[in-house]
């Protein structure tokens, strides 16, 4: 059981570091490492066919 508790604890000390927002990942000192992060799972999403662009209906509103 010792394991789960330090492995809990290092997940939340890396969760506390993590920007929360887009904005303050790329104004950060780690912003160049984010960039790139973001463009690889971007990469991926198309890649892997994620989503297939629709129309928007006539009744709906987009989200933003």
């Amino acid at each position: 059981m010792e394991l789960c508790s330090k492995s809990t604890e290092r997940t939340t000390v890396l969760a506390a570091s993590d920007p929360l927002t887009e904005e303050k990942a790329l104004e950060g000192a780690n912003a160049e490492k984010w960039k790139e992060a973001m463009l690889e799972e971007i990469s991926a999403l198309h890649m892997n066919n994620t989503w297939v662009l629709t129309d928007l209906p006539a009744d709906r509103k987009t989200i933003q």
